[in-house]
Order: C-alpha cells, then structure tokens, then sequence
C-alpha cells in the first residue's frame, strides 16, 4: 500500500516538471540562487520577473534553448534524488516487512512462552498439592510412629517386667531345687500345706507369697541358723527375700527391717543371736527382720 502511494507521488512530481509553469518557477527559483550583482541584467529577471503575466509564447527559441538545459541538468538532480529517496523508501519498506515479521515471531514466542508459563504454575500447583498430601501423610505417620512407640515402650515394659519377674522366679526355684535334701524336705511343711515339696516355680510362686508362708518361712531360717550349711542359710534368705518384696507390692504395711554394721546394739530393735555379747556394736546381720500390720520380728544380729 505505502509502495503504491510512492509511486503515485514520483509520477505527480515528473508530471509537475512537465509543466510550463512550474518550469517557470523553478527556473525562477534557480535564478534567485544564482543572480549576478546587478539584478536588472539577469536573463531570468528579464525574462521572468513579470509572473504569470507572461506566457509561454513570451520565451524565443534561443531563450527556451537555454531553459531546457538548465531545466534538464536539474531535472536529472531532481530524479536523481528521487530515484535515491525510492530507493530509501524501497529499504525502509523492506525494513519495515522484516520487524513485522520479527514482530510476528516474537508474538508467537511470547504466546508459547506464556502457554509454558500457565502450564508450568498448573505443575506448580500440581507438585504443590502433592507436597501438602505429602506433608499430611507425613503427620498422620509420625501420629501413628508415635503411638506406636508408646505402645512398643508399654510392650517393653512389660516384657521386662515379666522377664525380670520370671527370670528371677526360675534363678529362686533353681535355689530351691538345689538345697540340701533334710532342709529340701523341712520346707514342705512351710510352703505346701499337703506336707510335700513344690515341684515347679509356678507352684512355688503361688504358696511362696502368701503371709503364712513368709512368716513360716522366717521362722524356719531363724530356727536354723546355727543348724543349716551356710550354703543352704543364704539361699534360704534370698528366696525369703525375694517373697517378701512381690508381697510387699500388694500391702503397704509390710516392711523389711535391717540394722546397720557398726550401730549400737539395742534390744528394742534388735534380735541377739547366740555366741554374741551382752554389750557392743553389731558386726553382722544374720537375718532381716520384718513388719507386717503389727506382727514384728527384730532382725537377728550378731553383737562384738
């Protein structure tokens, strides 16, 4: 469209030049440019200071001789130029083809690229639901570690709890087994009410920790210190011991009763063993005493 418009425009200025009028002007207007010093004796000012007054049968021969070469060479100037600023404009209009179809492309690019962009906040979006998924699944199993770890400490303690219980209970029932035959045989009165010897922890457990036993059991140690083997008085203590304190977990009124090496001896809070002296510190407990309600039996102490 703006390449026809330049044409159109060349072909109104060539046919302008054609003009006799117009030739006039511009031969007038070169004149001005090229005036001697005395105005009068110009030929153009001769020939053309009347204007539009004169026509074109006013100039002679010699006179349009010398216009046409004057008009000719500026002509030439002037389609020169013309020819230059076509050319100009021809590259102008090719520049101008090229930006809109660099402009053409960058639009594609930038709709690709904001095609990609919506894509990617729609990934975004995506990944960003999956890490809130994530992080809820995430809450939900450090809920269910945790419950699981409280239940696994309860199941510990437990297990260690029946362990040290039963573990201990089989280390009592092999002391038991492994007594010497005559104080073997001198517990079934005390730990079996059918006078006859226990033959499994489980059953020993059961007799072992009632009241009467422990009473009966005390009683039987403390009858026999001096009569026992060594051997079989320790074992004796330690399942005595071991007894009382599964009974004392039930009844807050019982209490082991010691004395201390080194203390005084008093009778209020002791038991004297034979051998001992009258006065003196205690050098060795023979055997613990108890408390059970009101029912107290002084630990037995040996006095140096």
């Amino acid at each position: 469209m703006e390449k026809e418009g330049s044409k159109e425009f060349i072909n109104n200025v060539l046919s302008a030049l054609d003009d006799k009028k117009v030739k006039r002007k511009i031969l007038a207007i070169i004149n001005d440019g090229k005036s001697e010093k005395k105005t009068g004796d110009s030929f153009f000012n001769r020939k053309f200071t009347q204007g539009d007054k004169n026509s074109s049968e006013d100039v002679d021969d010699k006179d349009k001789g010398n216009i046409g070469g004057i008009f000719k060479g500026d002509t030439d100037k002037l389609k020169e130029k013309i020819s230059e600023l076509q050319g100009d404009n021809n590259r102008l209009l090719e520049e101008n083809k090229n930006l809109k179809s660099s402009n053409a492309e960058l639009i594609s690019q930038n709709s690709d690229l904001s095609n990609k962009l919506k894509s990617q906040q729609t990934i975004n979006k995506q990944d960003k639901d999956i890490i809130e998924e994530i992080k809820s699944n995430n809450d939900s199993l450090q809920g269910a570690n945790e419950k699981l770890s409280d239940e696994n400490r309860n199941l510990t303690s437990k297990v260690n709890y029946y362990t040290s219980t039963y573990c201990e209970l089989e280390r009592i029932f092999k002391l038991y087994s492994k007594l010497s035959p005559n104080v073997y045989e001198s517990l079934a009165r005390v730990l079996n009410d059918e006078d006859e010897t226990t033959g499994d922890a489980i059953t020993l457990l059961t007799w072992g920790v009632q009241e009467e036993c422990i009473t009966g059991l005390w009683d039987q140690i403390n009858y026999n210190l001096e009569e026992f083997d060594l051997d079989d008085i320790e074992s004796l203590k330690e399942i005595f011991n071991y007894f009382f304190e599964l009974f004392r977990i039930h009844n807050s009124d019982a209490e082991l009763l010691t004395a201390e090496i080194g203390e005084d001896f008093d009778s209020r809070r002791h038991s004297k063993a034979s051998g001992s002296k009258v006065q003196g510190k205690v050098v060795d407990v023979l055997l613990k005493g108890y408390r059970i309600g009101d029912s107290i039996q002084k630990p037995v102490v040996k006095v140096g």
